[in-house]
């Protein structure tokens, strides 16, 4: 969903994630959310102020485990006015959070599927969950 005021939202006053948060509750209809604790989900990833506004990066989560492709990029102009929002969250999440193999499992899995039997760093796993075909999966 996108939104774009030209600088005519109300003016936000503290953190910038919280800025963004109460904007996208105030606001939840036109986003289309499901409920407030998606947006209570979100997490500030990034932050870059530029001459024309601070531009804002949200990013899904479920229990603390990051959503791929579930984010929100915001614009504030210097009156802490949103002029831009868009991006994507995914409702009803609904899954196990309990990952079908170890860390050390799909870093095996991985290392089998490229033929590698000599790394030069140590792997690590991040779990993740992955939207697809209107289903959701834990992934390493």
């Amino acid at each position: 969903m996108l939104f774009r005021s030209g600088g005519k939202s109300k003016s936000y006053a503290g953190s910038f994630e919280n800025k963004a948060k109460t904007f996208l509750k105030e606001n939840m209809g036109l986003f289309n959310f499901e409920n407030e604790s998606y947006v209570d989900n979100l997490v500030l990833t990034k932050t870059v102020n530029r001459n024309n506004g601070v531009f804002v990066r949200l990013q899904q989560t479920y229990n603390g485990i990051p959503v791929s492709g579930g984010e929100y990029i915001m614009r504030f102009d210097k009156d802490n006015k949103v002029t831009y929002a868009g991006g994507s969250l995914y409702n009803k999440l609904n899954l196990s959070l309990l990952p079908p193999l170890s860390e050390s499992e799909a870093i095996q899995v991985a290392k089998n599927y490229m033929n590698l039997t000599v790394l030069e760093n140590v792997p690590y796993g991040t779990l993740v969950i992955l939207p697809k075909n209107n289903d959701y999966y834990l992934c390493w």
